[in-house]
């Protein structure tokens, strides 16, 4: 029987755990988290003084390999699942009520939207909620939309065919890194399916990048082909790579066109190692990196190829 309480939940491999870290204190430190909101952590390969941290934060260890997934738990899958695992968070949670999945490259400057999420997923508990990849600022998709169109309509292609893809490339995409659903949603069984039936076929075709956004194209052909959504301002995730924000005097983290407006919650996305370097010199991580210590930097250094951090 669910307990009315949400989980909020990411994952990561020992690489990732410095940013993991980061994601994590925003929301503990922010104050902001209402009572019944629990966090919990997929461990894909962290070690163990990584695991002790989440220990001494009260944050619930799963273990990398889950009965509940199936084969879509198979070590062999590496980091493909923390996509897959999104999907069966009812699951994973049996007594919980309201799910929210994070990506672990983020980290939240307004933390408030847990509990606004939380109540509008249990007064609308058939509908996800979840961000559009829309924003005035986001030059590199705004100014290259035909680049774009072309690079969607490929993700789609080679799941579901031309016909498909022609139909859906144009619609708004929705990013799933930070997604909030009931738990009693019928969404999540669809997209269960539709992970199911993907992530073991051979991909022929834009491979390995097909297989990388699989389980959000799943996701965004869900919702365009008739699953419910409610969509969330972008600010509270917003995608650094297509137009690095800054930091101004006061430490707020602001979009970098005016009115200039702070945002919510930074999704540090594209890739560390490529977008590393400029998120760390811009001072984008949480609280400019001053929250990791010396060997935690080191690491993103050696793994990501930065150049320093805070």
């Amino acid at each position: 029987m669910r307990d009315g309480s949400m989980v909020v939940m990411s994952a990561c491999d020992e690489g990732y755990f410095p940013l993991a870290k980061g994601m994590y204190l925003s929301l503990i430190e922010s104050g902001m988290l209402p009572p019944g909101v629990r966090l919990a952590f997929l461990d894909l390969g962290c070690r163990e003084p990584s695991l002790d941290w989440f220990r001494s934060q009260g944050i619930a260890i799963l273990p990398g390999v889950n009965e509940v997934m199936g084969p879509l738990a198979a070590p062999s899958l590496g980091y493909y699942r923390a996509m897959t695992c999104r999907a069966f968070l009812p699951d994973l949670f049996p007594d919980a009520e309201v799910l929210c999945w994070i990506d672990c490259d983020t980290w939240f400057q307004d933390a408030s939207i847990i509990a606004t999420l939380r109540q509008e997923a249990l007064q609308h508990p058939d509908s996800l909620l979840v961000a559009p990849e829309i924003h005035f600022t986001y030059t590199r998709v705004n100014d290259e939309v035909e680049v774009t169109r072309r690079e969607m309509y490929g993700y789609y292609e080679a799941l579901y065919g031309p016909e498909l893809a022609q139909a859906l490339h144009l619609l708004p995409n929705i990013n799933s890194g930070f997604v909030v659903m009931h738990a009693e949603s019928g969404l999540w069984d669809s997209w269960k399916i539709e992970l199911e039936a993907i992530y073991f076929r051979d991909f022929d075709l834009h491979a390995p990048t097909t297989r990388h956004f699989a389980e959000q194209t799943a996701l965004n052909k869900l919702v365009k082909t008739g699953a419910k959504a409610r969509y969330f301002d972008p600010l509270y995730n917003y995608l650094c790579l297509w137009n690095p924000p800054f930091r101004d005097k006061a430490g707020v983290i602001r979009a970098a066109w005016p009115p200039y407006p702070p945002l919510g919650m930074l999704h540090l996305a594209g890739g560390w190692r490529h977008f590393g370097r400029t998120y760390a010199e811009r001072g984008l991580l949480y609280k400019a990196g001053e929250y990791l210590n010396s060997h935690e930097k080191i690491a993103l250094l050696k793994a990501f190829g930065v150049v320093a951090i805070g």
